[in-house]
């Protein structure tokens, strides 16, 4: 039974607990029937006894081993992670933008199955210093989330998301944060879900705070529109520029409109501020070093990469450069067409290639082998970075390769260029 509130918690009148939750989201039998396999998402979110709390229930705990068995009446509260988390899945697969409301309970979010519950004031799982950590940062999210939603015409950011409906998707993957409160670092989208790690000794300030969440903001806005449209997102360097980008002009305007709450800071060599447009972030020569950090990636979601050295250790400066289309033949395979039925991503920061293909579902990519392409060797030192110390190439087969793309000119399919994939000798 619905108390009214999409907060998840609810009352069971009849049914299970994905009954349970349908009905506290307003679903059709048609919207469940739609949402198919993510029901198993949905259920691998709360088979946590720290993310679904279950009363009045005949004494039953509800878990895999007794197939989640609820009983008329019995109380059913998620977790606020868990339930944005359900919630984030629902309308990611139905595009529906379906608002929560804060569950009624004291326990913070924290995510990869964190014990944080409350009990007594304390935190359980976390240590004191950690819990405090998250309370800041939690603080500093909400501040800087209600303040990007009042300024939200003189962010620019409507300049961006034209339409009523992006806009909603935009606002709602920040009104859903998740927070990993026993990580180190910053933040990341997973999913379409924006989360914020604070497991550190310092939060950032507002306008950082801002920054962060827009970049990953929009990460997980177009995750969710990927999913929508039922077509494949995965990480590129055209979206890490577009999302740092966003950011950064976006939290500049800000700063101009705002400047008694949003503190102006230097990164990349200057100051916020000066990046008044997106010619001047692009065009910033340590913006261009950052993006070095993210070599490995594919240059764009056709399928385009560059192979290359890491320019941080090593002098030679060749490039391999992959075009969506391209015909890759490992000999005694068949072939596999970049951007359809292959993807070629870097490993690390290395000349290694790796073949994979991606999935819309953003599970792990399928893993076809690696490439080394004779214009651009491998050195001993990368081997030994990516397959350990022990590494020797002795010990495995070399198998050709070839890639071969279409001349414009001629019409004809050349090779441009070959290699070797390893095995392992039997």
């Amino acid at each position: 039974m619905s108390d009214g509130q999409i907060d998840g918690k609810f009352v069971i009148t009849n049914g299970g607990v994905t009954q349970g939750i349908a009905k506290e989201l307003g679903l059709s039998s048609s919207d469940c029937k739609k949402l198919g396999s993510i029901w198993l998402e949905i259920i691998n979110e709360f088979d946590n006894p720290d993310n679904m709390k279950v009363q009045n229930n005949n004494n039953v705990n509800p878990n895999s081993g007794n197939n989640y068995l609820v009983h008329q009446n019995a109380a059913v509260q998620f977790s606020k992670e868990c339930w944005n988390k359900i919630v984030g899945l629902v309308n990611n697969a139905l595009g529906k933008n379906i608002q929560t409301e804060d569950p009624l309970t004291e326990q913070p979010a924290a995510v990869n199955n964190t014990a944080a519950t409350q009990a007594g004031g304390k935190i359980e799982g976390l240590t004191q210093e950690q819990a405090a950590r998250l309370k800041e940062h939690k603080q500093i999210v909400e501040k800087s989330v209600q303040l990007l939603k009042q300024n939200w015409e003189a962010s620019g950011l409507g300049n961006h998301f034209k339409t009523a409906e992006d806009k909603a998707l935009f606002l709602q993957c920040l009104d859903e944060v998740v927070y990993d409160a026993q990580k180190t670092g910053a933040g990341h989208a997973e999913k379409g879900i924006i989360h914020i790690e604070t497991d550190n000794p310092e939060c950032n300030d507002l306008a950082r705070m801002t920054k962060l969440l827009i970049h990953e903001a929009n990460h997980a806005f177009l995750q969710r529109k990927a999913t929508q449209n039922n077509t494949l997102n995965f990480p590129t360097k055209a979206e890490e520029i577009e999302c740092e980008t966003l950011a950064l002009t976006s939290t500049c305007r800000l700063i101009y409109s705002n400047p008694e709450e949003y503190e102006d800071y230097q990164i990349y060599g200057r100051y916020v501020s000066e990046y008044v447009d997106a010619s001047i972030v692009q065009n910033t020569p340590e913006f261009e070093n950052w993006l070095n950090g993210y070599q490995q990636l594919a240059d764009n979601l056709s399928g385009d990469v560059t192979i290359r050295h890491s320019p941080y250790k090593s002098s030679n400066n060749g490039t391999v450069e992959l075009k969506s289309g391209d015909i890759i033949t490992i000999q005694g395979e068949k072939p596999k067409v970049i951007g359809a039925s292959c993807f070629i991503e870097g490993r690390g920061d290395t000349a290694i290639a790796q073949m994979i293909m991606h999935h819309k579902d953003f599970s792990t990519p399928n893993a076809f082998g690696d490439l080394i392409f004779d214009a651009l060797p491998a050195t001993d030192e990368e081997f030994k970075q990516e397959y350990g110390e022990g590494f020797d190439i002795n010990n495995f087969e070399k198998i050709p390769f070839t890639v071969s793309r279409k001349n414009p000119q001629t019409g004809e399919t050349e090779v441009v260029y070959t290699g070797v994939t390893l095995r392992g000798k039997q």
